[in-house]
């Protein structure tokens, strides 16, 4: 799975939190083969912070280069269903706090 982002020059409002403030233009792809990306979140630096759901990790990825940085690995995420039940849609996510603690 490919990571789309609004380009660097393109700008959101600090004064609002409303998706319409953002500035029209193409999106760019700044993280490549991802594997069942779910949570995400942006660090102080603004590099991106992604749960990797389907490879059981937490990366950081710089969206200037794409490069990417294991923080995390063999995370308890991706719960598998009980045998005989559908599968357990939960959502993993990521936050970062004022401090920059994952």
């Amino acid at each position: 799975m490919t990571l789309v982002a609004k380009s660097s020059s393109q700008e959101r409002s600090a004064s609002s939190h409303c998706e319409s403030e953002y500035v029209q233009g193409s999106p760019i792809s700044v993280a490549f083969d991802l594997v069942m990306p779910e949570g995400i979140a942006v660090d102080r630096r603004g590099r991106l912070v992604v749960v990797e759901t389907g490879a059981q990790r937490l990366v950081r990825i710089d969206p200037a280069t794409g490069a990417k940085e294991l923080i995390a690995s063999n995370l308890p995420v991706g719960i598998p269903a009980a045998p005989e039940s559908p599968p357990q849609w939960i959502m993993n996510g990521v936050n970062i706090d004022r401090f920059g603690a994952i």
